[in-house]
C-alpha cells in the first residue's frame, strides 16, 4: 500500500482525534489532491502552515497506527474473509455472498 493510500485510511480511522486544521488539510491533500496553495487559500493561511498540518497531522495518525493498529488488523480480517471466499468455492452461493460483504464493510 502507497504512503497517500495508507495516510488517507489511517484519516478516515483516527481523523477525528487530530484538530480539525490538522484533518482538512490532510484530507484536502491525500484524499482531493489539492495543492500546499489551494488548502491554504481555503482555510485562509498559509502554506507554511498548511504545511506544518500536513506533517504534524500525518505522524500523529502513523503514531495512532502504531500504537492501536486498527488499519492493519481490519486489512488481515479482509484477507482471512477473501480466502474463506476462494476455499468455500462456487456451491454456496449465500455464503459467498455474506462473506464479500462482510469484506466490503471494513
Amino acid at each position: 500500500m502507497g504512503k497517500d493510500l495508507k495516510i488517507g485510511l489511517l484519516n478516515e480511522l483516527y481523523g477525528a482525534l487530530l484538530t480539525a486544521r490538522q484533518y482538512e488539510a490532510v484530507k484536502a491533500y491525500y484524499d482531493f489532491d489539492l495543492s500546499l496553495g489551494e488548502i491554504a487559500e481555503n482555510l485562509g493561511v498559509t502554506r507554511q502552515a498548511v504545511r506544518d498540518a500536513i506533517a504534524k497531522g500525518e505522524a500523529a495518525l502513523l503514531a495512532y497506527e502504531d500504537k492501536l493498529g486498527f488499519l492493519q488488523k481490519s486489512q488481515a480480517v479482509k484477507t482471512a474473509l477473501r480466502d474463506a471466499e476462494t476455499q468455500i468455492g462456487v456451491d454456496n452461493d449465500r455464503a459467498r455472498d455474506g462473506i464479500r460483504r462482510a469484506a466490503d464493510s471494513l
